[in-house]
C-alpha cells in the first residue's frame, strides 16, 4: 500500500474516532438509542437508581393524548438518569383522563396520571397551578419538565446540584425546558390562580437561570 493512501486512511479513521468521541461527549449517541430502545430496558435501570436526597420530590410533566403517543424518547431519557424523584405525575386534559386505555402502558407503570384544566396556554401553568394548590409539603422539590425534550443523562442530578447551591431560589433552564421550585417559593392561592405562574416570571431576584447543553428536541 502506498504511503499516501496509508496517510489518508489514518486521517479518515482519526476523524471518525474524533466524531464518535464528540458525539458521545454531547450525549448524541445516547439520544439516538433512546429513540430506538423500548422503555422496558430503561425501567430496569430506573428501579435501581437512588432517590433525590434530603427532600421528598416529584417530577411533573404537562402533556396531552396526542403528545403522549410520541413521548417514548423523552420518557426513556427520564428513566435513564443518575438519580430519580420519588414520584412522576403526568397532567392530561380532564376529558382525556376518562379513558386511560389510550395512554401507553409503559407510562402507567411508572407514573401517576392526573387531570388538568386547560385555562391557560403557557407551557407550564396548567400543571403548576394544580400542583401548587394541592401540595401540602411546602418544602417538596418539584421539577417541571416538557414532554418533547430528550433530557441529558445527568440532568436531574445537575438540577439538584444547582438547587443545593441556591436553596432559596427557583431554578430555571435558560431555554425554559425545565423549572425546579418548592411551593414555599410561590405565593399561590385559589383567589389569584394566574399569579401562581406570573410570579415565576416576575420574581427575577428569586430565579437562578442555568444552562445545560445535553438536552435535545425529540426527532419525532
Amino acid at each position: 500500500m502506498k504511503k499516501s493512501i496509508k496517510i489518508i486512511l489514518i486521517i479518515i479513521f482519526t476523524l471518525i474516532s474524533l466524531l464518535l468521541i464528540i458525539s458521545s461527549y454531547f450525549g448524541i449517541n445516547r439520544y439516538l438509542t433512546l429513540h430506538i430502545h423500548k422503555p422496558e430496558k430503561y425501567e430496569k435501570i430506573y428501579d435501581k437508581l437512588p432517590f433525590i436526597k434530603d427532600n421528598e420530590s416529584i417530577i411533573i410533566i404537562n402533556s396531552n393524548i396526542k403528545n403522549i403517543q410520541k413521548i417514548k424518547p423523552m420518557w426513556n431519557s427520564l428513566l435513564d438518569q443518575t438519580i430519580k424523584a420519588h414520584n412522576i405525575i403526568i397532567y392530561l386534559p380532564y376529558k382525556e383522563t376518562e379513558n386511560l386505555n389510550n395512554i401507553p402502558t409503559f407510562i402507567k407503570r411508572k407514573s401517576t396520571i392526573l387531570p388538568k384544566s386547560t385555562i391557560y396556554t403557557e407551557d407550564y401553568i396548567n400543571s403548576i397551578i394544580p400542583t401548587l394548590l394541592n401540595e401540602k409539603n411546602n418544602d417538596k422539590i418539584i421539577i417541571f419538565l416538557k414532554d418533547n425534550i430528550v433530557y441529558g443523562k445527568d440532568f436531574i442530578e445537575y438540577l439538584i446540584e444547582e438547587h443545593n447551591k441556591n436553596k432559596e431560589k427557583i431554578i430555571k433552564l435558560k431555554n425554559n425546558n425545565a423549572i425546579l421550585l418548592k411551593p414555599k417559593f410561590i405565593n399561590c392561592s385559589i383567589q389569584l390562580l394566574s399569579n401562581c405562574y406570573i410570579n415565576i416570571n416576575n420574581l427575577s431576584d428569586k430565579i437562578h437561570i442555568i444552562n445545560y447543553y445535553e438536552n435535545y428536541n425529540r426527532i419525532f
